[in-house]
């Protein structure tokens, strides 16, 4: 399973640019950030992260310690060779931190911009153009001056029209496949009415030279009655002639 936060692009890359500068007001803190800051850019995200933990703990409202805290659990989803399981937490973790400094708005509007930047970046990642899409704008609402925002804005939105077809013509594909069964169908079903009819017209024809084949032989041994009978009669009445004749013609003396 690929992991959702590897980066395609290097205009995409969450760099430690993203970091801001610290205007801590506690010494303690501002040290526990600046290691973590040292460790982050050493690619050291776990130990950075770390370091972000405790000072997020000297400090709960501490806007920029919670934000690298983020940071560095993104980068900590993205590592090669990491669990999945564990990936996935650390991405949930990173984006929910993301989405409560982006939450804050007006009060920090550059680490909004950040955060926004960043969950754009996520989405991304995810194939959720539509909601990178959303984040980038958001980054830009609060920072329009954000290039780098702007051009991701125009990629995710181009990603989104080319997923949008690639919908649309798998729906075409599958449209016409149910179109190709549905004519299958009523061909077979056609093919079978014909059988039908084809079978049923054979019954009438078959039933219609029983029938005649009948009347022929009635019609036949009908004749042949008539023609017994007659010769019956002709029979009858010429011996009759004969006997009527010999007894005509002796005359009495």
């Amino acid at each position: 399973m690929k992991r959702l936060l590897i980066i395609m692009m290097s205009l995409l890359v969450i760099g430690t640019e993203s970091i801001p500068l610290l205007a801590e007001s506690t010494r303690k803190e501002r040290r526990l950030i600046s290691e973590g800051n040292r460790l982050f850019k050493d690619s050291k995200f776990k130990e950075a992260a770390r370091q972000y933990q405790m000072a997020v703990a000297v400090n709960p409202q501490s806007p920029e310690a919670r934000f690298n805290l983020a940071l560095a659990q993104l980068k900590m989803a993205a590592q090669p060779g990491i669990d999945e399981k564990q990936a996935q937490q650390y991405l949930k973790s990173g984006s929910q931190g993301m989405a409560s400094i982006a939450a804050v708005g007006g009060s920090n509007p550059e680490l909004a911009s950040y955060a926004s930047y960043n969950l754009g970046n996520v989405a991304f990642n995810s194939q959720n153009y539509q909601e990178a899409i959303t984040c980038y704008k958001q980054a830009l609402r609060f920072n329009p001056n954000d290039d780098t925002a702007r051009r991701n804005l125009r990629i995710a939105q181009k990603k989104l029209q080319d997923q949008n077809k690639d919908k649309n013509k798998d729906q075409d594909k599958e449209q016409n496949k149910d179109n190709d069964k549905d004519k299958d169908k009523n061909k077979d079903q056609n093919k079978d009415k014909d059988k039908n009819q084809e079978k049923n017209q054979n019954k009438d024809q078959n039933k219609d030279n029983s029938m005649s084949n009948n009347t022929a032989e009635q019609i036949l041994k009908a004749m042949e009655n008539k023609e017994n009978a007659t010769r019956a009669r002709i029979n009858a009445s010429g011996q009759g002639n004969k006997s009527t004749g010999r007894d005509g013609g002796r005359k009495n003396w």
